[in-house]
């Protein structure tokens, strides 16, 4: 029996599954995606397992801070993944290709925000151990005992918390297309659909296992995190060469002169300022891929 033909049983189709016609050359990531989302599942169900044990009036503690049993290695994984989200592997590469220099603030913000962390954070922790704080607005709370304070200083911390993540979602909607999208150009998961559905499994995840939950998914997501920060620039050294030279290869009539190829669907679809170039991108490659397989842009 031959393989259906696309749209061919499209009035039983689930409209953001890739089922229609043959096997997609993004298989394996669409697979190992599903895996993916399942294994956080199971993190939330083991931790709302966990939870069940836990006496009623430390409910409230168990399910916001986890029952502050972490340890400093589990802690840093958390931390990681928080900070490196998909703002920063979307947005601020986004912004290097069109600002240029101006988004050298985030690495130089980045250390004084270290400074400052050191600075403050281990005299926050005492506090919160010896007052036994259980939410950040506990020491206004504490210190100036004012519920007009205390619900303002709620809320602005609540607005800041629902821009953010009004962003995170947003920047992974435009994440969608490029790592989704096949050789053909065609979106092999619908943008809208899938950022709705991965905002049902974030939701059911933290109800059903807290910050227990999030904080073992957060260690999942960082071990993938630096898989691909270590992954990728050995690909682009494989495909495009690396750094090696990189001084040597300025002038206009280098050996690796190439034009890149704008009109790659994968340029629109990722929003890339390319896309809309009036004339096409050219530039002196740092080294030349040494094995003929490998590719090379025209």
């Amino acid at each position: 029996m031959s393989a259906p033909t696309p749209n061919e049983h499209s009035s039983g189709r689930v409209p953001w599954l890739p089922t229609d016609g043959g096997r997609s050359e993004k298989h394996v990531f669409l697979i190992g995606f599903g895996f993916f989302l399942c294994g956080l599942l199971a993190i939330a169900f083991r931790s709302y397992t966990n939870g069940k044990d836990v006496a009623a009036d430390q409910r409230y503690r168990w399910h916001f801070l986890g029952g502050k049993q972490y340890n400093h290695i589990l802690g840093t994984f958390t931390l990681f993944s928080t900070i490196f989200s998909a703002i920063t592997i979307a947005g601020v590469p986004y912004e290097a290709s069109v600002a240029g220099w101006f988004s050298l603030r985030w690495l130089t913000s980045g250390i004084w925000v270290g400074i400052g962390a050191m600075v403050v954070v281990p005299r926050a922790y005492r506090m919160n151990a010896v007052r036994e704080y259980d939410c950040p607005n506990d020491f206004v709370s504490d210190r100036w005992n004012n519920r007009i304070l205390s619900l303002t200083t709620c809320l602005i911390g609540a607005a800041s918390v629902f821009i953010y993540m009004v962003t995170q979602f947003y920047a992974m909607s435009t994440l969608l297309p490029a790592f989704s999208t096949g050789l053909s150009g065609t979106a092999l998961l619908e943008r809208d659909a899938t950022t709705w559905i991965l905002g049902v499994v974030v939701i059911l995840c933290e109800w059903m296992g807290g910050f227990d939950a999030v904080t073992w998914t957060d260690m999942v997501q960082s071990v993938v995190l630096i898989l691909a920060f270590i992954s990728i620039p050995c690909v682009y050294d494989y495909h495009y060469g690396g750094l090696a030279g990189a001084s040597s290869v300025l002038e206009y009539n280098c050996d690796n002169y190439f034009e890149l190829n704008c009109t790659d669907p994968a340029f629109a679809a990722f929003n890339s300022p390319c896309a809309t170039a009036s004339a096409p991108r050219r530039a002196c490659r740092s080294a030349s891929p040494s094995a003929s397989s490998r590719s090379s842009p025209t």
